[in-house]
Order: structure tokens, then sequence, then C-alpha cells
């Protein structure tokens, strides 16, 4: 076979793999609200200090029911957690309690995780 038959070949063969992977691994792209998701298995969410967490990146299940964070009421009492027009930001390394709430009242307690955006893991 000649050098450009063989060449062709190669790329059929690599073109056949990739898609026969693609079948296999369904990739998708994240949705918007699908970001950050906060299950009632684990409810933590994990952040660096001082990065903008935009809530409608994020969605959280209360009852069962996953719910995009536009539509959600995040507070804190902690006063390193600053939720402010649709971001929260934490100031500090740490753990802190972020208290979320549906427009039926129903509520779920997240452990908010900070750490250094220098640091490799998540120290308590």
């Amino acid at each position: 076979m000649k050098k450009q038959g063989k060449r062709i070949l190669s790329i059929l063969c690599c073109a056949a793999l990739l898609l026969s992977f693609a079948t296999v691994f369904q990739f998708t792209a994240l949705a918007k609200g699908e970001y950050f998701a906060i299950t009632a298995d684990n409810p933590n969410l994990f952040v660096n200090v001082d990065q903008e967490i935009y809530l409608e990146d994020v969605s959280v299940e209360i009852n069962g029911a996953a719910l995009p964070g536009t539509g959600l009421t995040f507070s804190s009492n902690d006063a390193a957690v600053q939720i402010k027009d649709g971001v929260l930001k934490v100031s500090a390394k740490g753990m802190f309690t972020l208290n979320v709430e549906d427009s039926l009242s129903n509520k779920i307690t997240v452990n908010l995780l900070a750490k250094n955006a220098d640091e490799k893991e998540y120290v308590l």
C-alpha cells in the first residue's frame, strides 16, 4: 500500500475509534443551573476564597426536586459569606453555613467550605 493510502486508512480508523467512544460516553454540556449541584445526599458547596459563584449556576435539591438557584433565597449568618445581586462570595477560608429556601418555605442547610485558591485540599 502506498503512504497516502496508509495515511487515509489510519485517519479512518482513528475517526471510527473516536465515534465509538462518543457513543459509549455520552458527552453533554452543562446547562445553566447545573454547574454546582447541591443534593440532599451531598449538601456541600466547595469554593475558593473570593470566588464569585453566580446563583444562576447553582441547582439545589429540596424535597427531592432539583431547583434552579435563581428561584431560591440564599442566606447566611456568617460575616465572611456575602450574597448580593445573585452572586455568592466567601471572604475567608473555613466552613460556613448556607441556608437555602424555596418559595414554599422548604429549607435546606448547606455546608459551605472555602479554601485559598493556592491550596489543593480543603482542610477543616
